[in-house]
C-alpha cells in the first residue's frame, strides 16, 4: 500500500507542477521530445513523463511479478495517467471514461454492494462539481485519476483484461499523436451528444 501511495503522490505532484509551470506548447510526446532535442530544455510535460516511468518502474519492481505481468503492469501504470490527461480537454470527459472503466472492473468482480455505492457516490460528487463548472480536474487531477485506475486494473482485473486495457491505452496514445480526440467527437453525433451530457450550459 505504501509504495502505491508513493506512486500516486508522485503522479499527482508532477501533474500539479505541470499545471503551475507548464506552457501551452509543445504538444504531444513527439512535440516534447522534438523541443528537447532542438532547444535543449526539459519541459514540465517531458519531466512528468520521465518521472511517471521511474515511479512505475519502482512500483513494479516492488511487486515482484512474473516478467510478462510486470511488463503489462508497467505499461498500464505509465499509460493510464497520460491517457486520462489526453481526455481532460472538456468538463466531464475524464469522468465518462472513468465510468466506463469502472463499470468493466465492477462487472469482473463478485457483487459488492458497499463498493458500488461508494464508487457511485464519488462519481456523483464529481459529476456535480465538474458538471456545474465549480471545479476542474487539471493535469494533477486527471493524471491522478489515471494512476488510480491503473492501480485498480492491475490489482483487480484478470490478466486478459489488463492486456486489452494495455492495447487500448496504446491505441489512444498512438492516435493522439496523429489527430485530435475533440475533432473526432465533434464529427460523430452520438459521441458529441455524450460529450455534452451533464455539462451545465452557459
Amino acid at each position: 500500500m505504501g509504495i502505491s501511495f508513493f506512486y500516486m503522490v508522485v503522479i499527482w505532484g508532477m501533474g500539479l507542477l505541470d499545471d503551475i509551470y507548464g506552457e501551452g506548447y509543445p504538444k504531444g510526446l513527439k512535440g516534447h521530445l522534438r523541443y528537447f532535442r532542438k532547444e535543449h530544455r526539459l519541459t514540465t510535460g517531458l519531466l512528468k513523463g520521465m518521472t511517471t516511468v521511474v515511479a512505475a518502474g519502482i512500483l513494479v519492481w516492488q511487486w515482484q511479478q512474473l516478467w510478462y505481468e510486470a511488463v503489462i503492469a508497467f505499461w498500464l501504470l505509465v499509460s493510464f495517467p497520460h491517457v486520462m490527461n489526453l481526455f481532460d480537454t472538456r468538463p466531464l470527459r475524464v469522468l465518462k471514461v472513468t465510468m466506463i472503466i469502472a463499470g468493466i472492473l465492477l462487472v469482473s468482480l463478485s457483487f459488492d454492494f458497499p463498493l458500488i455505492i461508494m464508487v457511485g457516490m464519488v462519481l456523483f460528487i464529481w459529476l456535480l462539481m465538474e458538471g456545474n463548472k465549480w471545479a476542474m480536474l487539471g493535469d494533477n487531477g486527471s493524471t491522478l485519476v489515471g494512476a488510480m485506475i491503473a492501480l485498480a486494473v492491475t490489482h483487480i482485473s484478470p490478466l486478459s483484461t489488463q492486456v486489452i486495457m494495455s492495447m487500448t491505452t496504446a491505441f489512444f496514445i498512438w492516435y493522439a499523436e496523429r489527430a485530435s480526440f475533440s475533432a473526432v467527437i465533434e464529427k460523430v453525433r452520438v459521441l458529441k451528444a455524450l460529450d455534452q451530457l451533464g455539462i451545465k450550459k452557459g
